[in-house]
């Protein structure tokens, strides 16, 4: 998905110069560029500092930190500068590494969820494979996201940036996706609408193998073995394989973070994904649509690193001691063997 000044089919106003103009899209950028880094970096001090901190499991989560972080460094001041000025004005360069910044970091965002779903998915229905499990996998599919990332994205930046790149002074920094439309549709169904209709299949398959499981462990039992048929005791099953259940064990930390971000995947991802499928397939534009869709979109790299902390005790634990001052002055110091177990399997 482009950013909001990456794919553009009417002009931009060139009028006599250069004119700034401050829009509260672009206070918002402002706030995610501070945001996004202070947030996202403060969890990854914590990896840095907490050995423990890293299992096969949280491999995933840094990769998504890292996805965040470089939206917030590279595509965020850059969407800054192109929201603030009616000409690009920073030459080709940068206008290539914006257009880069806008497909592939946030691409990377959308894709490191995919693989924290994935895991959870992995984790539930092959929980006995699942423990075989180690860094080295989680490092290799990490990795292999990212290449793949460059390998669907990068030649079409390259064919654009060298052949079919309109006029920045004229158009902005942006790509043409009236020349080729079926390689821009097929990067947004790929790396953005398919993605988050995966996520949140998955969450569901994730949410009815917790509840089976639950289920299996509580159905009540009949002097001869048998599962009783009763009225009351199908009522009662019922009851404990509903998935919020589930959701409110205070043992399933897991399966908490993995509901709240899958909630903001949906809530922030999918006004975004409509409005630049529309464009880039149709070639109409939802201009109300626009700010409020890239808000919500971008405030999802401040929220992810705080689900984590929210969640998950030993992050809380960890947070505490090294960001809060009088949990610092009450509490020992964390123990050198704090962390998440070492699958941290539901």
């Amino acid at each position: 998905m482009m950013g909001s000044g990456a794919v553009n089919f009417t002009g931009r106003p060139n009028g006599t110069g250069n004119v700034l103009t401050w829009t509260p899209i672009s206070t918002f950028n402002v706030f995610m560029l501070v945001g996004g880094l202070c947030t996202n970096l403060s969890v990854i001090l914590l990896f840095a500092k907490h050995v423990s901190l890293r299992t096969p499991f949280t491999i995933y989560l840094i990769n998504l930190l890292a996805a965040n972080t470089m939206c917030s460094v590279l595509y965020y001041p850059l969407e800054l500068l192109n929201d603030v000025y009616t000409v690009w004005w920073t030459g080709t360069s940068i206008c290539t590494l914006y257009q880069y910044a806008s497909t592939v970091a946030q691409s990377a965002m959308c894709n490191s969820h995919v693989l924290i779903a994935m895991n959870r998915l992995w984790a539930v229905t092959y929980p006995v494979s699942y423990r075989q499990h180690t860094k080295k996998t989680a490092v290799i599919a990490c990795l292999g996201m990212w290449i793949y990332l460059h390998v669907v994205t990068v030649p079409g930046l390259v064919v654009d940036a060298l052949y079919y790149r309109l006029p920045e002074e004229t158009n902005g920094c942006q790509v043409n996706t009236d020349v080729n439309k079926v390689w821009w549709t097929t990067l947004q169904f790929s790396l953005y609408n398919g993605p988050e209709l995966f996520i949140i299949l998955a969450y569901v398959v994730v949410c009815y193998q917790l509840s089976k499981r639950r289920l299996i462990r509580i159905r009540p039992t009949s002097s001869s073995g048998e599962a009783s048929n009763s009225l009351g005791s199908r009522r009662a099953q019922y009851r404990q394989f509903l998935c919020w259940r589930v959701l409110l064990r205070k043992t399933d930390h897991g399966f908490l973070m993995l509901t709240l971000m899958t909630l903001t995947i949906f809530v922030c991802y999918t006004p975004e994904n409509l409005y630049y499928t529309l464009i880039i397939t149709f070639g109409a534009s939802i201009d109300s649509l626009n700010t409020p869709a890239a808000i919500l979109y971008e405030l999802n790299a401040v929220l992810d690193p705080v689900w984590f902390v929210l969640a998950l005790p030993d992050f809380r634990t960890a947070f505490r001691a090294a960001y809060v001052p009088w949990y610092r002055s009450t509490h020992l110091s964390p123990s050198p063997n704090l962390g998440l177990s070492r699958h941290y399997v539901y």
